[in-house]
């Protein structure tokens, strides 16, 4: 009889495990698709359900998602554009394929117009220009302090860059102050590639160049998400951080939203739990209610 009990036991524990490596794998190892529908009037005129896919915090080559992968869920999404919203590299990277970084860019390129911003961690990574470098080469824009206008179903839309910096003070005050607009761009909808979310409401300081929409990254989805109450800690927002996943927006006007990604890469945290690397699709619309 107790043999019996103790061979239960031994099954029962068996599983438990087995059900703790299945749920790490998934969570470290296997990318989820978040779709949020982005609401507001400037969306109707021509830019009812424009897609973007937005790749944040990568951390190639330190990624554990399988690259292939992201690329199919992107394809899947069939976006009008997509953005990087930097950490696109780790800051050690001693396995870096320049190869396979190429590859990848390249693929993502043959989807659809890309644009990228830096992180902090591509900045202090020794090969920060060689990542760079490959990433123009494969054809995607870097927007380090710029403005473009990008046409997208045949609509203009004004797309900045911020980009990053050594020292966290050109976030204080005016955070776009380096960044130039044209009349014109300004008078379109402005989409922000913006790496810190905590400095969502210095984006809107000048009211000429305040973002319709602001895409984010770096909070790793507050590293361990518990139900009920969210991330746990992230970078420059301390413990219990307001902007770690989803959609935001400025208080008393709702029509000037920020997605912040949950990202693909590790944070300080070694494991992701209850926070699934992640790849975002934003679809603009004037018609619905924001979801996910």
């Amino acid at each position: 009889m107790g043999q019996k009990r103790h061979i239960k036991q031994l099954v029962t524990y068996g599983a438990m495990a087995a059900g703790l490596a299945t749920y790490l794998y998934w969570q470290n190892y296997r990318i989820k698709t978040s779709r949020y529908y982005v609401t507001s009037p400037v969306y109707a005129n021509g830019l009812e359900g424009v897609t973007i896919a937005q790749i944040s915090d990568l951390h190639y080559p330190n990624q554990r998602v399988d690259l292939d992968d992201l690329v199919n869920q992107v394809a899947a999404i069939q976006p009008d554009i997509i953005v990087f919203t930097g950490d696109n590299i780790a800051k050690q990277a001693q396995d870096f394929d320049q190869d396979l970084f190429f590859a990848f860019a390249s693929a993502l390129r043959t989807i659809a117009p890309v644009y990228a911003v830096s992180g902090e961690n591509d900045l202090a990574s020794p090969l920060s220009r060689q990542a760079e470098r490959l990433l123009l080469q494969a054809g995607v824009v870097f927007l380090n302090d710029q403005a473009v206008t990008v046409n997208i179903a045949d609509q203009e839309i004004c797309l900045i860059g911020l980009a990053e910096k050594l020292s966290r003070r050109f976030l204080l005050g005016d955070a776009l102050r380096y960044i130039h607009l044209t009349k014109d761009q300004e008078k379109q909808v402005k989409v922000l590639l913006a790496h810190h979310p905590e400095a969502f409401l210095r984006y809107h300081e000048n009211i000429q160049k305040s973002p319709d929409l602001v895409l984010t990254g770096h909070a790793h989805g507050g590293e361990v998400r518990i139900p009920g109450i969210g991330g746990i800690k992230a970078k420059n927002q301390g413990f219990l951080p307001k902007y770690t996943e989803g959609v935001f927006h400025i208080p008393g006007n709702p029509d000037k939203k920020m997605v912040v990604s949950r990202g693909i890469g590790q944070g300080d945290w070694p494991l992701r739990l209850n926070n699934q690397a992640e790849l975002v699709a934003i679809t603009l619309t004037s018609a619905i209610d924001e979801e996910v």
